[in-house]
């Protein structure tokens, strides 16, 4: 972890953070920093409970997975599938015939 992640708030300040007995994220108040400056211990303001600081992870942006579409069959219209029998029959001679 590099100091920009670390957390510098001062005591008595109020930050939102993952409570360990609530198991939410709640305000909690700020009661102990290290040598560094950087927050210890925290106090939650809904059930006044003291704990380690749980700074809140950072989630990574998911990237979207691009999956290869299949190809969608054509549906073929009236023309077309008038236009394939046509050529079925322009194979055949006509047959003459009288009524």
């Amino acid at each position: 972890m590099t100091t920009k992640d670390k957390d510098r708030t001062p005591v008595a300040q109020i930050l939102e953070t993952q409570c360990t007995k609530c198991k939410l994220p709640l305000t909690h108040t700020v009661v102990l920093h290290n040598a560094e400056g950087i927050v210890e211990r925290v106090q939650c303001r809904t059930c006044g409970s003291e704990h380690k600081y749980h700074p809140e992870k950072k989630k990574a942006a998911k990237k979207p997975v691009k999956k290869p579409r299949a190809k969608k069959a054509k549906k073929p219209t009236a023309a077309d599938i008038f236009e394939q029998l046509a050529q079925k029959f322009q194979e055949k001679k006509p047959v003459p015939y009288t009524m």
